[in-house]
């Protein structure tokens, strides 16, 4: 479930088996085996799978009691001046994900247009070079860029359009496809401030996104964890529902 290449290639073909959709669980590793075993006990009890509604992915504990609608303009303005200047930066917002995915609450974000940060983000992070991060992208512009349907939960990829070939060469990997992040204004504010943002600032309502942690690290629950991490990252500063801090 978590093979987005594959899953991407299921949301192509759809209608050729009949089918409107997919939904793949933004739970779909260890984690999520307890509610997959709730499920199935459910249904065997005799009801229907249908009525099990989906639940935010934004399960974990708060970093603290602030909200991301304190945050101030003038606080966006400076964590969107970083990224456009090639500086990655910390997202600390709201409850941690639950799952195996960073979806808007404990995130390094990046300039899409730049090579050298989408390789800096993985050095930082010690993945290999060719690894591609995921581009977050606000609903109304996804169809700038991106072809078919997106996925809230990165749960498959999409191709890319030329203009975010040309435009975005960091968010798109070699085979011209992306595992885009569409998001969700509801469930991350912060993150859909920040891209309002950034269209202004740099012309693109789109970030690069992956999870704030280094290599073999836990994804960071508290504010005080996230700003260590980001200290051991060397990341200069974190957008927070508190504003904006340098590191």
């Amino acid at each position: 479930a978590l093979n987005c290449q594959a899953n991407g290639v299921f949301m192509e073909r759809l209608d050729q088996v009949g089918l409107r959709t997919l939904h793949v669980s933004p739970r779909s590793d260890d984690s999520g085996t307890a509610i997959g075993a709730a499920v199935w006990s459910y249904v065997q009890a005799g009801n229907r799978a249908s009525s099990v509604a989906p639940c935010s992915a934004f399960l974990g504990p708060l970093p603290s009691l602030e909200t991301a609608a304190s945050v101030r303009e003038s606080d966006l303005e400076k964590a969107a001046g970083a990224i456009a200047d090639g500086c990655p930066i910390a997202l600390v917002s709201g409850r941690l994900e639950f799952g195996p995915r960073a979806l808007g609450g404990r995130c390094i974000l990046g300039d899409p247009r730049s090579i050298q940060c989408r390789d800096e983000i993985n050095k930082m992070k010690g993945r290999p070079q060719f690894m591609p991060l995921a581009p977050a992208v606000l609903p109304e512009a996804f169809a700038n860029y991106f072809l078919g349907i997106g996925s809230a939960n990165m749960a498959w990829t999409v191709r890319a359009n030329e203009r975010a070939t040309t435009l975005l060469p960091a968010a798109i990997h070699r085979n011209g496809t992306a595992r885009v992040q569409v998001v969700d204004r509801a469930t991350a504010p912060l993150l859909a401030r920040l891209l309002d943002h950034c269209s202004t600032k740099f012309g693109h309502a789109v970030v690069l996104l992956t999870s704030l942690n280094g290599a073999d690290e836990a994804v960071p629950a508290t504010l005080d964890e996230a700003l260590s991490v980001c200290r051991g990252l060397r990341i200069i500063g974190a957008l927070t529902d508190g504003g904006w801090r340098l590191v």
